[in-house]
């Protein structure tokens, strides 16, 4: 999967970013910067970590859009659950 450099989530357009993400010690894959409308994903991560934290990223967009107030095991379930269904049946290339 190409990850673009923007995407469309509801009617605003994040900006996708590439870089390291550390966090008080710790490594990050990736983060969702609701305010600025981007998307921070870790640019060491493994191909299919990488598209998988996307999914991940834009579910907490979604949460935050429509505040459904989805748990963090809730975004992490339906990010892995439906980036595996497009990967394993091709949608995904």
């Amino acid at each position: 999967m190409k990850i673009p450099k923007t995407v469309f989530v509801g009617a605003h357009e994040l900006e996708i970013i590439f870089k390291d993400e550390e966090n008080h010690g710790y490594t990050k894959w990736g983060s969702c910067q609701l305010m600025q409308n981007r998307i921070v994903l870790n640019k060491d991560l493994a191909p299919s970590k990488m598209e998988a934290t996307l999914f991940h990223e834009v579910f907490h967009e979604i949460n935050a859009q429509y505040c459904i107030e989805l748990s963090e095991k809730t975004v992490d379930i339906l990010s892995e659950s439906i980036y595996d269904f497009l990967k394993r049946n091709k949608f995904l290339k």
